[in-house]
């Protein structure tokens, strides 16, 4: 069978491909799923085991109150995992960031080690022992699949282009002449091929234009205000927002309602009243930013520095421990 020859395909990319393949069989989604929702389905289990696993928390404390304070700290590993890592994985893998839903998944998998040390110098046995293992080896899993291979293989044969009518940026199979969009039904023409376009914001109505990649200035056909192109833009499907506690600048996928930040493990929420893809803008400061970023990001002279970090995939210690990777830059 033609789906289950991609489960299994899939699969034997991971870590656990028993625990892979039957994760996925169990779910009716997995019968016509891609190879990214294969993995959006893998997540949705982290989600559920973890749920499953904080729902009993408060009848063990009842029954061992000897253990609360390292229950508390799987209740705060657990929704740490559920308001910060699965969030993340999925605005990733919807919006095409496949390196963030790795690092979602391998934090996920992180919390559930938290979670079952917390119990070494209070108890011989930890009682959450099978669901902590149980936990780990799905986000393993979920880190194991080759979320790069996923999205360069299908989007090899995709291009992007915005409505001309509700200015949504829409997806659509190469060599096709018209798009027509499935919210407001207009039909785009596509540009000749060969051009390779670019797209930012306008300045004045903040219209999404699309322009031929190499342009140095753009009018938009709403307002006609002429917007400077930016010489290098950064990612469109990446923003930044400052950790609400260290105040530390972060990296997330655009779209994720919520980030931990790497350093103080403080949860940000992220203002997600805006849900278009961002689109780099140059602004008169000459700072690149974007339509959708948060109001809590921050934008600094050039004089002023400031720190990024970059929460990379974590690697395996000689015990075969996940070892944390942040990487901690300065710009100015």
């Amino acid at each position: 069978m033609k789906d289950q020859t991609l489960i299994e395909t899939t699969c034997r990319s991971t870590s656990n491909y028993q625990l892979c393949v039957s994760t996925l069989l169990a779910n009716p989604r997995s019968a016509t799923a891609d190879v990214a929702e294969l993995g959006l389905i893998i997540v949705d289990a982290v989600k559920a085991k973890t749920e499953s696993a904080l729902s009993g928390l408060e009848e063990m404390k009842w029954l061992h109150p000897e253990l609360t304070d390292a229950l508390e700290q799987c209740s705060n590993s657990y929704k740490a995992v559920l308001k910060a890592d699965v969030p993340e994985a999925v605005a990733a893998l919807t919006r095409g960031v496949p390196k963030f839903a790795e690092f979602g998944m391998v934090d996920a998998a992180w919390e559930a080690e938290i979670c079952e040390g917390s119990f070494e110098r209070v108890a011989d046995q930890s009682p959450l022992s099978e669901v902590n293992r149980d936990l780990h080896d799905l986000a393993v899993v979920a880190t194991g699949f080759s979320w790069e291979r996923t999205y360069r293989g299908s989007s090899d044969m995709q291009n992007q282009l915005v409505c001309g009518g509700c200015r949504t940026v829409l997806l659509y199979p190469r060599g096709a002449s018209n798009v027509c969009c499935a919210i407001c039904n207009v039909v785009t023409p596509v540009p000749p091929s060969g051009m390779e376009m670019a797209q930012l914001i306008c300045g004045g109505c903040r219209t999404l234009l699309m322009h031929a990649q190499g342009a140095t200035s753009v009018r938009c056909s709403c307002c006609h205000t002429v917007n400077l192109v930016p010489a290098a833009a950064p990612p469109n499907n990446v923003a930044h927002v400052n950790c609400g506690n260290c105040h530390t600048m972060l990296m997330y996928p655009a779209g994720a309602p919520s980030v931990k930040c790497a350093i103080c493990h403080f949860i940000t929420n992220v203002n997600a009243g805006d849900r278009r893809v961002p689109i780099p803008l140059q602004r008169p400061g000459g700072f690149t930013t974007s339509a959708s970023t948060p109001s809590t990001s921050t934008v600094t002279a050039r004089s002023q520095s400031q720190t990024v970090v970059v929460q990379n995939p974590m690697t395996l210690d000689e015990s075969g421990k996940l070892v944390s990777n942040v990487v901690v830059g300065v710009t100015t």
